[in-house]
């Protein structure tokens, strides 16, 4: 028996897919994978969830853009002034 990961790489032409229970351990797998850990800045939304507000796993500190009043995303100029050397990821967030 295959499993989801193996159907879906081959639907979509790609070696491996990694399949995962729920949004919380999509979001942790892919900043473990972009090597994001304990110091590393996550820029984010302050209108989320609170797993995406830890900055994801491995110690990692969330760094808050400011919203754009009238979408209630995050401002892309927001995001810019919210990186520094430290930043690792910029995790946008869709309700």
């Amino acid at each position: 028996m295959r499993g989801a990961g193996a159907e879906l790489a081959e639907q979509f032409g790609v070696g491996t897919c990694v399949t995962v229970a729920n949004g919380t351990e999509a979001i942790q797998l892919a900043l473990e994978a972009l090597g994001v850990g304990a110091g590393d800045e996550v820029v984010t939304s302050p209108l989320t969830a609170a797993f995406t507000a830890r900055g994801g796993a491995g110690g990692a500190i969330p760094v808050f853009a400011d919203l754009d009043p009238a979408t209630l995303n995050v401002s892309p100029a927001a995001v810019e002034r919210a990186l520094t050397p430290r930043t690792k990821a910029v995790l946008p967030v869709h309700l």
